[in-house]
C-alpha cells in the first residue's frame, strides 16, 4: 500500500493483515503525492520487487485547502489529486502490464468534476484567483479525462489493462479536514 507516511503505513498494513492475515504486505517507503520525487523513489522500490501489480488504485486526495505550492511549485490540489497519480501510473505502468490475466487501473474522482472549469494552460492557478472549490474540481476533472485517455489506449493496444474513473460518494475518510474539520473530526469514529 502507499502511503504518504510512515505511519500511515503501518496502519494500512494492520487492517490489511484483520481481513486476510495470509497476505504479504512489502516495506514500501512513503509515497508523499505532493512530491513528485517522492512519488519516484516510491515507483522504483515498487519497481525493485518485479511483482506485478494487478491493480492500481489512485485514491489519494485533498478537498479544500487553502493555496499552496508543493515543493516542485504545483498547486497542491492539481499535485496531489492528479499529478502524483500520473506519476504514480507513469512509475508502476510496466507492472501493471505485467499482470497475468490483465490488471486495473481505479482512479477515484468526484462529482464535483462536473462543475469544473478546466484552464488546460493554468491548471497550478498562477494566473488567475485561486478557488479551493474550483481547484479541487479541475483535479477531480483531470482524473476523469485521465481514465478515459487510458482506456481508450489500452483498450486499442492490448485490452489487457481495465482503466476506470469512479466517485465514491461521500465517504468515512479526512478528505474534507479543511473545508469541513469538526466532519473530519468525527469522520475519525466512523466505520468505513
Amino acid at each position: 500500500a502507499a502511503c504518504r507516511s510512515e505511519e500511515g503505513a503501518k496502519f494500512a498494513a494492520s487492517a490489511v493483515d484483520d481481513v486476510a492475515p495470509e497476505a504479504s504486505i512489502p516495506r514500501l517507503p512513503a509515497c508523499d503525492l505532493a512530491d513528485l520525487r517522492s512519488v519516484g523513489a516510491f515507483g522504483a522500490s515498487l519497481r525493485a520487487l518485479g511483482r506485478p501489480v494487478e491493480a492500481l488504485i489512485l485514491n489519494a486526495g485533498i478537498d479544500g485547502a487553502p493555496l499552496e505550492r508543493t515543493p516542485q511549485g504545483h498547486e497542491r490540489h492539481f499535485a496531489v489529486n492528479y499529478l502524483g497519480h500520473f506519476a504514480l501510473w507513469q512509475a508502476t505502468r510496466d507492472l501493471v502490464h505485467a499482470a497475468e490475466g490483465g490488471s486495473r487501473v481505479v482512479s477515484v474522482t468526484s462529482s464535483a468534476a462536473v462543475d469544473a472549469e478546466l484552464v488546460l494552460d493554468d491548471l497550478d492557478w498562477e494566473r488567475r484567483p485561486f478557488s479551493r472549490r474550483g481547484a479541487y474540481a479541475a483535479s477531480k476533472a483531470c482524473n476523469v479525462l485521465f481514465a478515459e485517455e487510458l482506456a481508450r489506449r489500452e483498450g486499442a493496444a492490448t485490452a489487457a489493462v481495465v482503466a476506470n474513473a469512479v466517485d465514491p460518494g461521500p465517504t468515512a475518510t479526512q478528505i474534507v479536514r479543511y473545508s469541513l474539520p469538526q466532519r473530519a473530526a468525527q469522520r475519525l469514529t466512523m466505520t468505513p
